[in-house]
């Protein structure tokens, strides 16, 4: 028996393989306390004074400490491990870690010997992270792909496409002086701030696009559209951090976690401001350029010539069916402004649907997620001995089987 230990066979639970449905602890006070001591235990002593030891016939090593846990991994006895992180360590960071540190220890073990990681829960994590960095990666691209089909002019693209990057790394600035990690929640922040970022470069962009369309120069059309509209950028700048910093004061978990979420929204939101203000209308003075009366449909030689004379049939057909779409609805609006009476009803009547959808929908703290694995409990009595419950449990392995 080690120093204190179950009462029972030495090194096994009481009654092994009994048919005791209960079964109740009773620790007993060892006289021995090592192995050394063990193993000097006298077995037997003859008449010629031969004395012959525990160590003699015997290997004598420390038992578990516990018999009361019995572990399993895929239907043959095992040791379970549980490795918890510390609190504010990053969980795949110390997940790569202790897998590498798993792999190392593999060589050591014996022969018909095997450490498994069942359970890793990061595993979910960096599957969602990487998710949302592809999800990033294809708003940019979609941004650009919008930006090229509305102002049909590399010049004018490259603007906002130039200002992407440059509020994105801003972003990531205050994120790494606060200690912020890259995770799921500032990745959708910051899938959200790519479209605001543009909104506030297209602003500008599309302002001395149209200066420039009535006769002056980029320099001077630069300069009269930030006169008109520094003010509105301005203030949607600040109307984006006001709904979003209060986020940040939330008590609690919640609060804990879409911090984060706010924190980078509104950081984001204040650098497109500032770009917005001083980089957009800089770049656009420089890049664009005076609009010249039918240079667009002169088709130049060439493999990007023909290209280019295509791209610029394409977007005139664009605008022609633009144009239509914005006559009709120039149309409707007018009409919808004389019957103000209906408008007014049809609009209580989606304000009274989004407030009985909005309590009908069921709440909750977080969505549901499948992460691709299932947790079973199985409750038996107070007292189940541990071979009822180890039968119970392989009924129940073999059934989900």
């Amino acid at each position: 028996q080690n120093v204190q230990a179950a009462a029972g066979s030495i090194g096994q639970p009481p009654f092994p393989n009994s048919a005791a449905s209960f079964q109740l602890p009773v620790q007993v006070q060892g006289r021995l306390s090592d192995p050394e001591e063990f193993s000097k235990v006298i077995l037997k002593t003859d008449a010629e004074g031969r004395v012959t030891y525990l160590r003699d016939v015997a290997r004598i090593e420390l038992g578990a400490q516990d018999y009361g846990i019995r572990g399993f991994f895929d239907g043959k006895r095992g040791v379970g491990v549980a490795i918890v992180q510390q609190p504010g360590a990053n969980a795949l960071g110390t997940a790569d870690r202790v897998l590498a540190e798993v792999d190392a220890l593999k060589a050591e073990l014996p022969a018909g010997m095997n450490i498994s990681v069942p359970y890793n829960p990061t595993e979910f994590v960096a599957a969602s992270v990487e998710s949302v960095q592809h999800t990033l990666v294809e708003a940019v691209i979609l941004v650009v792909i919008v930006i090229m089909v509305f102002l049909q002019t590399w010049r004018a693209a490259i603007i906002p496409i130039i200002a992407i990057p440059v509020a994105l790394v801003g972003t990531f600035a205050v994120q790494l002086a606060l200690g912020y990690s890259i995770n799921s929640l500032s990745l959708f922040a910051l899938v959200l701030a790519v479209g605001i970022v543009v909104d506030d470069a297209i602003v500008v962009v599309e302002n001395v696009e149209r200066a420039i369309s009535e006769g002056l120069t980029p320099k001077e059309a630069a300069y009269r559209s930030m006169q008109e509209v520094s003010g509105a950028l301005i203030a949607i700048g600040l109307v984006l951090v006001s709904v979003f910093v209060p986020t940040m004061f939330v008590p609690g978990i919640p609060g804990i976690f879409y911090r984060q979420f706010a924190v980078v929204i509104a950081s984001a939101s204040v650098i497109s401001l500032f770009v917005s203000l001083t980089l957009s209308p800089a770049m656009a003075a420089l890049l664009l350029k005076p609009h010249k009366k039918d240079h667009e449909h002169a088709r130049k030689p060439g493999v990007l010539g023909t290209v280019v004379y295509y791209g610029g049939w394409a977007g005139r057909k664009f605008n022609e069916g633009f144009d239509w779409l914005s006559d009709r609805y120039g149309r409707l609006t007018a009409r919808l402004v004389r019957t103000v009476g209906l408008v007014l009803i049809i609009y209580a009547g989606l304000l009274g649907l989004t407030a009985w959808r909005l309590i009908d929908t069921p709440s909750g703290f977080i969505p549901e997620q499948d992460q691709g694995f299932l947790i079973g409990v199985i409750q038996l009595p107070a007292g189940a001995s541990l071979d009822r419950t180890e039968a119970v449990m392989t009924r129940a392995s073999d059934i989900i089987r």
